[in-house]
């Protein structure tokens, strides 16, 4: 996808030029919103086309099944590390929004 990098430095200076404006939070989550919606597609086209061509080469079902075992693990890992992040969150005080 030729025009992928364009796009993604789109979506973020569209996201940026939201906060530089000091939108309201609905609006500026509206935005956010968008800008990832924006960035989920370009990355989904990204994989077809990636996709379309390791289809034509021999071993593809192979290749994907690792790729999906990979996926998986950083999945975990990634669940583990939110896991994590979110304890920490959970030990702060109501009243004063910071980790320590």
């Amino acid at each position: 996808m030729p025009n992928a990098i364009r796009l993604n430095a789109a979506c973020m200076m569209a996201v940026m030029a939201a906060r530089d404006r000091n939108l309201p939070r609905d609006e500026f989550q509206g935005m956010l919103e968008k800008a990832v919606d924006l960035q989920r597609m370009v990355i989904r086209l990204q994989t077809l086309e990636v996709m379309v061509r390791h289809m034509q080469k021999e071993g593809f079902a192979e290749e994907i099944k690792k790729n999906v075992d990979y996926c998986a693990a950083q999945s975990e890992l990634c669940r583990k590390n939110l896991e994590h992040q979110m304890n920490l969150v959970a030990q702060c005080p109501w009243r004063d929004d910071t980790i320590n």
